[in-house]
């Protein structure tokens, strides 16, 4: 009898201390969670404050900021009351004013080097009004905080700035080979337009593969040009960060992760338009070698 009791009372006491443990435990995770939602809430105030010294639009990252702060209160309020508190959401806020920051840098910094490459590419005599129209659509979405829509955008303002150029540079090249000849075959002959007209077809075929080529190169060339704008900002950034201490090391690693990115996706590019200029060449001497045997054919 005395036994049992005896194993009665070490069961309870065993009982205790692992409902103790428990108890403590969860204690202890629940004072873990809520300090770090003060701290992500501290964070974000910090985020908050960077963006608006950057000149930057905030009234989204304030705005839930403002969401964060306002449950992380009521949370400790209940605290404070004595009653069950769920500090576990406001992480959510945080992540998301994280992201916007990250979104915010980004964008800002491609479209600095779209400007530049804008500027180093266009001259005063091309039609640049579709263009500017998509300039300011990404500078009004960067100044409404709608970063996810600017982005693509200028992606796709590269794409127009790329194809005004090969534009340029072939209507260049046709009008340097025909402009003389035809002007001497209109004043001279009123009678053969028609042999003009298969004069520039001619013209065409003969000098199609050359507009070709130089359309390539000239796209190598606005990606390496490209490429160089980039690592200006690079060494820009590096600057601001080494020696000048402008920019906060969370910023120069976004920065430098970025353009690291951009300088690999145009070191892809390029490989692609040599081997298909190299394709081109081949081609070309290709045919050629089949004329010449021909022409040599037929003198036999």
């Amino acid at each position: 009898m005395r036994r049992k009791n005896n194993l009665k009372l070490v069961l309870f006491i065993f009982a205790i201390v692992v409902l103790s443990s428990l108890a403590l435990a969860e204690s202890n995770n629940t004072s873990a969670i809520e300090k770090n939602a003060k701290d992500c809430v501290e964070k974000s105030r910090e985020i908050l404050l960077e963006l608006q010294t950057g000149g930057f639009s905030i009234q989204r990252v304030n705005d839930t900021f403002v969401q964060a702060e306002s449950l992380l209160n009521a949370q400790l309020i209940l605290k404070v009351n004595k009653k069950i508190t769920d500090f576990s959401q406001i992480a959510s806020y945080c992540d998301e004013i994280v992201g916007i920051r990250e979104k915010a840098l980004n964008t800002r910094d491609e479209f600095s080097a779209l400007k530049r490459f804008y500027n180093d590419s266009l001259t005063k005599f091309m039609n640049t009004s579709e263009i500017d129209q998509v300039i300011y659509k990404i500078d009004d979405e960067i100044k409404n905080e709608r970063y996810e829509l600017a982005v693509p955008m200028i992606s796709e303002a590269y794409d127009k700035i790329t194809s005004l150029k090969a534009s340029q540079t072939t209507l260049k090249i046709f009008y340097d080979s025909t402009t003389l000849s035809i002007r001497k075959i209109v004043y001279d002959n009123v009678y053969y337009i028609l042999s003009l007209l298969i004069v520039i077809i001619i013209l065409f075929f003969v000098y199609r593969i050359p507009v070709k080529r130089r359309i390539i190169r000239r796209k190598i060339d606005n990606l390496e040009k490209r490429k160089k704008v980039i690592k200006s900002l690079i060494m820009n950034t590096q600057n601001d960060y080494f020696n000048h201490n402008k920019i906060a090391e969370s910023v120069y690693n976004i920065r430098t992760k970025k353009f690291a990115e951009l300088i690999r996706d145009i070191d892809r590019q390029i490989p692609l338009l040599n081997e298909e200029l190299f394709k081109i060449k081949k081609d070309n001497n290709t045919k050629s070698k089949k004329v010449f045997k021909q022409i040599k054919h037929n003198k036999r």
